[in-house]
Parts: structure tokens; C-alpha cells; sequence
């Protein structure tokens, strides 16, 4: 495991997991344990899984049981719903932790708001604002490397208040998630004259659809387009809803893999956006389940100069 990075390991537990093979991503999962800390949550989480899996029911709420001990804690709703622990629910033990991590997150969910992760674009003179937001289960400092391949944009990661385990967050409340986003430019702007830059809003997952709706119903001053990579593409047609105002003036560049099973619905996100005259662009790529492809940096390169290129249709 030596040289690798967490993307890296969770990427080949999630591809073990796919194949059925528990017993290797298991392996995996207790050498990422160990070689990083820090995502304690994550690695014991899988732990959990894969002994259920394997029909392990008594390691498996171990794993839970000795991350509880340590201050670990998991989403109720994702305990309660993953198919991975369902031989687990039936024990009063399973209840517990389910219940620990509803007191936990309560208590996380109190903290003050932290400001957003900023990054200058090495190019110099910035083009555009970039704001970013990270998948559900994941957190800023996951989303901003990826897209630091876009090199004349001044990037903005927030920071979600909503928590989803001790050291990641989610995005489940659009309304709270909208205001993150706002605080985390207004911060910025605090600091830097962005007035006259263009802002692009973009993410990944869970991310990617409320980039969407932010996006869609200009929810964010000087919004001129997208770029949704996996985005949750049922999560934002709801929350853009129907009677979609005009999105004319607006740009969308939707990412998705052939493999990831959102595929169909983001094929109508971008027919109702396109609907509603929006300019989209669906790059579909052959082979890619749920992740960035390993050309990330060129494709997002290209869609951010697409839509910060004029001239466009005005609203």
C-alpha cells in the first residue's frame, strides 16, 4: 500500500466490493486501517461491511462496537438503509451505535461553520470563480484536488455543516447546503475583488446535483454554468422541479460513466435543461462507474473554457 493515497485504496475496496470479493477488499480495507488514521471512519465502516458480508455477524458489530469506543460515529440513515448490514439490524447492539450516532452528529451539527478551502489559480489573473462541493460521505479537502486541474479559475471548496460521520459531510438539507455555499463565497469575496468574476459551480455526486440546482435556478449571483461530474441526477431534477424557470444564458457540462447506474437519469436532467434552453453538454464515458475518469483534468479544462467562451444566448 505503500505510495498509494486514500483515493486510491477506497477506489479498489469499492471495486473488490462490486465483484463480490469480500474477502480481499477485506484484506484491503485492514491495510488501509492501518496505513491511514485519519480515515478511521471510513476504513472501519468497511471492515463492518465486509464481515457482514462474509456472514460474520459478531466481528461485524465488533468493528462498529470498537469504533464507537474510539469516538467514531456513522449517519443513522446510512446504517440503517446500507443492504451491506442488514444481518446486523436485528441486534439490540446495532441499535445502539445507530442511536450514538444520532447524539454524535447532533453534537457535530452545532459547531460553528469553518471557512471554505481556497486555492489561486496558478495562471495568474483568475478567468472565473470555481466553487466546488464535495460528494455526499466526503468532505472539501476530497474534492479540491481533482479539480485544482483548473488552472484559471480561483477555486472554492466549502465546507458542509451538515455532518456525515466524525470527519465528513453531505449535502441532505439543499436549503442548509445553499447557505453554506453563499457564506463560503461571501467569505471569499470578503477578501478578494471577485465582483466582475464569472462563477461556476461545480461537484461530484451529491455534490454535482446541488450544483446543478444552484446553477438552474440561479441561486448564486453571477452563475453562468456547471459542470456536474456523477452528479445525483434524480436529486437535482427534484430539486429543480418541473416548472422549471428559463435557463437560457446558462451552460451545463454533465459527466457521466457508462458503468454508473445514474446514467439514464442524467441523460433526463440534461434533456429537461436543455428543455428549458439551457446550452448542455453530456460527455458520457465508456467504462467509468461512479468516479472521475482518469482524464479528469483535460475534460474539465475543456468545459470550463466552453462555458466561460461567448458568445452565448442571453435570458
Amino acid at each position: 500500500m505503500a505510495g498509494q493515497d486514500f483515493a486510491t485504496v477506497r477506489r479498489r475496496v469499492l471495486e473488490l466490493h462490486a465483484v463480490g470479493e469480500y474477502a480481499t477488499a477485506l484484506e484491503v480495507a485492514r491495510d488501509a486501517a492501518a496505513a491511514f488514521p485519519g480515515e478511521a471512519a471510513r476504513t472501519t465502516y468497511w471492515m463492518a461491511c465486509l464481515h457482514s458480508l462474509l456472514g460474520d455477524v459478531t466481528r461485524a458489530l465488533e468493528a462498529l462496537e470498537e469504533g464507537s469506543r474510539r469516538g467514531l460515529w456513522w449517519a443513522p440513515e446510512q446504517l440503517e438503509a446500507d443492504p451491506d448490514l442488514e444481518s446486523l439490524r436485528s441486534d439490540g447492539r446495532f441499535r445502539a451505535i445507530v442511536d450514538a450516532g444520532r447524539l454524535a452528529r447532533a453534537s457535530a451539527a452545532a459547531l460553528p461553520p469553518r471557512n471554505p478551502i481556497v486555492r489561486d489559480p496558478a495562471s495568474g489573473k483568475p478567468r472565473a470563480a470555481l466553487v466546488v462541493l464535495h460528494a455526499r460521505g466526503q468532505r472539501a479537502e476530497d474534492v479540491i484536488e481533482p479539480w485544482a486541474a483548473a488552472e484559471d479559475a480561483l477555486l472554492v471548496a466549502p465546507h458542509s455543516t451538515q455532518p456525515f460521520d466524525p470527519r465528513d459531510g453531505c449535502w441532505d438539507d439543499a436549503q442548509r447546503g445553499e447557505a453554506d455555499v453563499r457564506r463560503a463565497i461571501d467569505t471569499v469575496q470578503a477578501g478578494a475583488e471577485l465582483a466582475d468574476l464569472p462563477l461556476v459551480v461545480g461537484g461530484f455526486s451529491q455534490g454535482g446535483g446541488l450544483a446543478v440546482f444552484l446553477a438552474a435556478r440561479r441561486r448564486l449571483s453571477g452563475v453562468v454554468g456547471c459542470i456536474a461530474m456523477a452528479p445525483t441526477a434524480s436529486w437535482a431534477r427534484e430539486l429543480v422541479g418541473p416548472d422549471a424557470s428559463s435557463f437560457v444564458g446558462l451552460r451545463f457540462a454533465l459527466l457521466m460513466g457508462t458503468l454508473d447506474p445514474r446514467l439514464n437519469e442524467c441523460r433526463q436532467l440534461a434533456d429537461e435543461l436543455s428543455a428549458g434552453g439551457a446550452e448542455v453538454r453530456l460527455d458520457v464515458i465508456g467504462a467509468l462507474g461512479h468516479d472521475y475518469p482518469a482524464d479528469f483534468a483535460r475534460r474539465l479544462s475543456a468545459n470550463l473554457g466552453w462555458i466561460l467562451d461567448e458568445p452565448r444566448s442571453r435570458a
